[in-house]
Protein backbone atom coordinates (compact mmCIF):
# COMPACT_ATOMS: atom_id res chain seq x y z
CA UNK A 1 0.00 0.00 0.00
CA UNK A 2 2.39 2.36 0.69
CA UNK A 3 4.81 2.02 -2.61
CA UNK A 4 1.50 2.99 -4.33
CA UNK A 5 1.43 6.52 -2.61
CA UNK A 6 2.91 8.01 -5.71
CA UNK A 7 -0.21 7.84 -7.65
CA UNK A 8 -1.90 9.22 -4.74
CA UNK A 9 -3.48 12.41 -5.97
CA UNK A 10 -3.29 14.14 -2.63
CA UNK A 11 -0.92 12.30 -0.56
CA UNK A 12 1.33 11.51 -3.20
CA UNK A 13 1.14 14.85 -5.33
CA UNK A 14 0.27 17.39 -3.12
CA UNK A 15 2.51 16.46 0.04
CA UNK A 16 5.27 14.17 -0.23
CA UNK A 17 6.20 14.87 -3.85
CA UNK A 18 6.50 18.50 -3.55
CA UNK A 19 8.17 18.49 -0.15
CA UNK A 20 11.00 15.79 -1.98
CA UNK A 21 11.25 17.84 -5.52
CA UNK A 22 14.79 19.41 -5.15
CA UNK A 23 15.11 22.72 -7.20
CA UNK A 24 17.48 21.72 -10.63
CA UNK A 25 19.18 25.43 -11.19
CA UNK A 26 20.57 25.16 -7.28
CA UNK A 27 21.44 21.05 -7.26
CA UNK A 28 23.38 21.90 -10.95
CA UNK A 29 25.46 24.87 -10.12
CA UNK A 30 28.62 23.79 -12.04
CA UNK A 31 26.79 23.84 -15.64
CA UNK A 32 26.39 26.75 -18.09
CA UNK A 33 24.88 29.18 -16.24
CA UNK A 34 23.51 31.47 -18.88
CA UNK A 35 21.06 28.47 -19.87
CA UNK A 36 20.16 28.06 -16.25
CA UNK A 37 19.80 31.83 -15.24
CA UNK A 38 17.27 31.66 -18.65
CA UNK A 39 15.63 28.89 -17.52
CA UNK A 40 15.05 30.29 -13.66
CA UNK A 41 13.39 33.36 -14.86
CA UNK A 42 12.04 32.87 -18.47
CA UNK A 43 10.62 29.66 -17.44
CA UNK A 44 9.24 28.42 -14.04
CA UNK A 45 5.91 27.88 -15.82
CA UNK A 46 7.86 24.71 -17.39
CA UNK A 47 8.29 21.82 -15.38
CA UNK A 48 8.94 18.42 -15.82
CA UNK A 49 5.39 17.37 -15.52
CA UNK A 50 4.45 19.18 -19.05
CA UNK A 51 6.71 16.86 -21.17
CA UNK A 52 4.30 13.90 -19.46
CA UNK A 53 2.09 12.47 -22.19
CA UNK A 54 -1.63 12.65 -20.59
CA UNK A 55 -1.26 10.35 -17.25
CA UNK A 56 1.74 8.79 -18.75
CA UNK A 57 4.42 9.13 -16.39
CA UNK A 58 7.26 9.31 -18.60
CA UNK A 59 9.45 11.40 -16.26
CA UNK A 60 10.84 11.02 -12.52
CA UNK A 61 8.44 11.23 -9.91
CA UNK A 62 10.30 13.51 -7.95
CA UNK A 63 11.43 15.45 -10.86
CA UNK A 64 7.92 16.53 -12.08
CA UNK A 65 7.62 19.64 -10.24
CA UNK A 66 11.56 20.66 -10.68
CA UNK A 67 11.81 23.62 -13.67
CA UNK A 68 13.33 22.34 -17.18
CA UNK A 69 16.47 24.50 -18.07
CA UNK A 70 16.47 26.40 -21.51
CA UNK A 71 18.80 26.25 -24.82
CA UNK A 72 20.72 29.15 -25.09
CA UNK A 73 20.15 31.39 -28.03
CA UNK A 74 21.82 34.63 -27.65
CA UNK A 75 24.47 33.02 -29.86
CA UNK A 76 22.49 30.96 -32.23
CA UNK A 77 20.18 31.15 -34.72
CA UNK A 78 16.51 31.72 -33.95
CA UNK A 79 14.36 28.61 -34.62
CA UNK A 80 10.95 28.64 -36.82
CA UNK A 81 7.14 27.56 -36.86
CA UNK A 82 5.67 25.42 -38.94
CA UNK A 83 2.40 26.08 -40.52
CA UNK A 84 0.47 24.49 -38.05
CA UNK A 85 1.84 26.96 -35.12
CA UNK A 86 3.87 23.57 -34.33
CA UNK A 87 7.86 24.17 -33.25
CA UNK A 88 10.42 23.66 -35.85
CA UNK A 89 14.08 22.45 -35.23
CA UNK A 90 16.28 25.45 -37.04
CA UNK A 91 19.13 24.93 -38.64
CA UNK A 92 21.54 25.51 -36.15
CA UNK A 93 20.32 22.69 -33.70
CA UNK A 94 22.06 19.69 -33.68
CA UNK A 95 20.86 16.63 -35.47
CA UNK A 96 18.69 14.52 -34.12
CA UNK A 97 21.33 11.66 -34.91
CA UNK A 98 23.94 13.43 -33.13
CA UNK A 99 21.76 13.67 -29.61
CA UNK A 100 21.07 9.52 -30.44
CA UNK A 101 25.06 8.94 -30.45
CA UNK A 102 24.78 11.35 -27.19
CA UNK A 103 23.01 9.08 -25.82
CA UNK A 104 24.95 6.23 -26.68
CA UNK A 105 27.77 7.66 -25.27
CA UNK A 106 26.68 8.62 -21.92
CA UNK A 107 25.27 5.04 -21.55
CA UNK A 108 21.68 5.24 -22.73
CA UNK A 109 20.20 1.82 -23.75
CA UNK A 110 16.68 1.99 -22.98
CA UNK A 111 15.36 5.19 -22.60
CA UNK A 112 12.93 8.04 -24.28
CA UNK A 113 13.93 11.12 -26.45
CA UNK A 114 12.36 14.49 -26.19
CA UNK A 115 12.47 16.81 -28.64
CA UNK A 116 12.39 21.24 -28.14
CA UNK A 117 9.46 22.23 -28.27
CA UNK A 118 10.85 25.57 -28.59
CA UNK A 119 13.86 28.02 -29.41
CA UNK A 120 14.64 27.95 -25.98
CA UNK A 121 14.02 24.04 -25.61
CA UNK A 122 16.25 21.31 -25.02
CA UNK A 123 16.27 17.66 -25.99
CA UNK A 124 15.86 15.25 -22.93
CA UNK A 125 16.74 11.77 -22.71
CA UNK A 126 14.99 9.89 -20.00
CA UNK A 127 14.99 6.65 -19.00
CA UNK A 128 12.66 6.12 -16.04
CA UNK A 129 12.00 2.99 -14.32
CA UNK A 130 8.26 4.52 -13.59
CA UNK A 131 7.60 4.94 -16.87
CA UNK A 132 8.93 1.13 -17.62
CA UNK A 133 11.56 2.46 -19.81
CA UNK A 134 13.83 0.02 -17.37
CA UNK A 135 13.19 -2.18 -14.49
CA UNK A 136 16.12 -1.21 -11.86
CA UNK A 137 15.02 2.09 -10.36
CA UNK A 138 19.11 2.62 -9.58
CA UNK A 139 19.43 3.34 -13.54
CA UNK A 140 17.12 6.17 -13.43
CA UNK A 141 18.57 8.76 -15.66
CA UNK A 142 17.45 12.39 -17.12
CA UNK A 143 19.69 14.34 -19.06
CA UNK A 144 18.80 17.85 -21.12
CA UNK A 145 20.94 18.66 -23.71
CA UNK A 146 21.26 22.01 -25.30
CA UNK A 147 19.90 22.11 -28.98
CA UNK A 148 22.43 24.41 -30.21
CA UNK A 149 25.42 23.38 -28.86
CA UNK A 150 24.70 19.81 -28.08
CA UNK A 151 26.07 20.39 -24.45
CA UNK A 152 24.75 18.51 -21.23
CA UNK A 153 23.06 21.10 -19.26
CA UNK A 154 21.36 19.13 -16.58
CA UNK A 155 22.39 15.40 -15.72
CA UNK A 156 20.12 13.93 -13.27
CA UNK A 157 20.90 10.08 -11.81
CA UNK A 158 19.88 7.84 -8.82
CA UNK A 159 22.50 9.51 -7.05
CA UNK A 160 21.31 13.07 -7.19
CA UNK A 161 17.93 11.57 -5.42
CA UNK A 162 16.82 12.34 -2.12
CA UNK A 163 16.48 9.64 0.36
CA UNK A 164 13.07 9.78 0.08
CA UNK A 165 13.30 10.35 -3.93
CA UNK A 166 14.69 6.88 -3.72
CA UNK A 167 12.68 5.20 -1.74
CA UNK A 168 10.14 6.18 -3.79
CA UNK A 169 11.70 5.34 -6.69
CA UNK A 170 12.10 1.79 -5.37
CA UNK A 171 8.95 1.30 -4.24
CA UNK A 172 7.00 2.15 -7.95
CA UNK A 173 9.45 -0.68 -9.02
CA UNK A 174 8.15 -3.04 -6.31
CA UNK A 175 4.08 -2.28 -6.69
CA UNK A 176 4.25 -2.73 -10.51
CA UNK A 177 5.89 -6.13 -10.20
CA UNK A 178 9.20 -4.90 -12.14
CA UNK A 179 11.94 -6.19 -10.37
CA UNK A 180 11.97 -10.03 -11.03
CA UNK A 181 9.64 -12.84 -11.33
CA UNK A 182 9.96 -12.94 -7.24
CA UNK A 183 8.39 -9.68 -7.37
CA UNK A 184 5.78 -10.66 -9.28
CA UNK A 185 4.51 -13.69 -6.92
CA UNK A 186 5.28 -11.54 -3.87
CA UNK A 187 2.42 -8.76 -5.44
CA UNK A 188 0.21 -11.33 -6.50
CA UNK A 189 0.20 -13.29 -2.98
CA UNK A 190 0.16 -9.59 -1.29
CA UNK A 191 -3.23 -9.46 -3.08
CA UNK A 192 -4.56 -12.47 -2.35
CA UNK A 193 -4.05 -11.89 1.80
CA UNK A 194 -6.19 -8.61 1.27
CA UNK A 195 -9.23 -10.83 -0.38
CA UNK A 196 -8.47 -13.63 1.93
CA UNK A 197 -9.13 -11.02 5.06
CA UNK A 198 -11.91 -9.13 3.00
CA UNK A 199 -13.72 -12.00 2.85
CA UNK A 200 -12.74 -13.95 5.89
CA UNK A 201 -14.10 -11.28 7.90
CA UNK A 202 -17.72 -11.79 6.15
CA UNK A 203 -18.15 -15.12 7.08
CA UNK A 204 -16.90 -14.88 10.48
CA UNK A 205 -19.85 -11.97 10.96
CA UNK A 206 -22.13 -14.57 9.28
CA UNK A 207 -21.16 -17.32 11.10
CA UNK A 208 -21.27 -15.70 14.60
CA UNK A 209 -23.94 -13.40 14.20
CA UNK A 210 -27.16 -13.61 16.82
CA UNK A 211 -30.07 -15.29 14.61
CA UNK A 212 -33.05 -13.68 16.19
CA UNK A 213 -31.82 -10.00 17.57
CA UNK A 214 -32.32 -8.60 14.17
CA UNK A 215 -29.19 -6.64 14.65
CA UNK A 216 -25.37 -6.98 12.76
CA UNK A 217 -23.94 -7.26 16.66
CA UNK A 218 -21.88 -4.80 16.46
CA UNK A 219 -18.83 -5.61 18.64
CA UNK A 220 -19.41 -4.44 22.68
CA UNK A 221 -17.21 -1.46 23.95
CA UNK A 222 -13.63 -2.19 24.64
CA UNK A 223 -13.64 -3.07 28.76
CA UNK A 224 -9.54 -1.76 28.98
CA UNK A 225 -9.69 2.40 28.01
CA UNK A 226 -5.72 2.26 26.57
CA UNK A 227 -7.15 0.20 23.95
CA UNK A 228 -10.19 2.62 22.41
CA UNK A 229 -7.25 5.31 23.53
CA UNK A 230 -4.83 3.88 21.49
CA UNK A 231 -6.93 3.22 18.45
CA UNK A 232 -8.23 6.83 18.46
CA UNK A 233 -4.54 8.23 17.87
CA UNK A 234 -3.78 5.64 15.44
CA UNK A 235 -6.94 6.59 13.44
CA UNK A 236 -5.98 10.53 13.96
CA UNK A 237 -3.03 9.80 12.43
CA UNK A 238 -4.10 8.28 9.58
CA UNK A 239 -6.63 10.71 8.90
CA UNK A 240 -3.08 13.56 9.03
CA UNK A 241 -1.66 11.08 6.64
CA UNK A 242 -4.38 10.16 4.35
CA UNK A 243 -6.75 13.52 3.78
CA UNK A 244 -9.31 12.04 2.10
CA UNK A 245 -9.80 8.57 4.15
CA UNK A 246 -9.68 11.13 7.16
CA UNK A 247 -13.02 13.09 5.14
CA UNK A 248 -14.45 9.35 4.89
CA UNK A 249 -14.35 9.00 8.49
CA UNK A 250 -15.47 12.25 9.71
CA UNK A 251 -18.30 11.61 6.80
CA UNK A 252 -19.44 8.66 9.10
CA UNK A 253 -19.34 10.22 12.08
CA UNK A 254 -21.20 13.20 11.42
CA UNK A 255 -23.67 10.66 9.62
CA UNK A 256 -23.70 8.78 12.90
CA UNK A 257 -24.43 11.48 14.47
CA UNK A 258 -27.33 13.05 12.59
CA UNK A 259 -29.40 10.09 11.63
CA UNK A 260 -27.82 6.72 12.91
CA UNK A 261 -28.27 7.63 16.54
CA UNK A 262 -31.34 9.98 16.01
CA UNK A 263 -33.41 6.96 14.29
CA UNK A 264 -34.29 4.14 16.99
CA UNK A 265 -34.96 1.73 14.07
CA UNK A 266 -31.71 1.51 12.45
CA UNK A 267 -29.78 2.32 16.09
CA UNK A 268 -31.31 -1.50 17.01
CA UNK A 269 -29.94 -2.67 13.60
CA UNK A 270 -26.66 -1.63 13.92
CA UNK A 271 -25.98 -1.89 17.65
Amino acid sequence: MISGLSWAGVWGAKLVQAWNTFPTYYTWGDKPESSLQIAHSHNDSMTHSDMNHGDTKELPWNLEQAPVPESDVSHHGHATSGSSGDYSLSEHTVLIDEIVEKAQSLGFSHYRLFLPSSNTGVYTIAANSMAGDITDAREDRTTHIDQYTGEVLMDVTWSDYSVFAKFMAVGVSLHQGDLSLLNKVLNVLFCMAFVFVSVSGALMWWWRRPRSSGSISAPPRFQLDGVWKTGLVTLILVCLMFPLGGLAVVSILILDWLLFSRVQRLKAILS
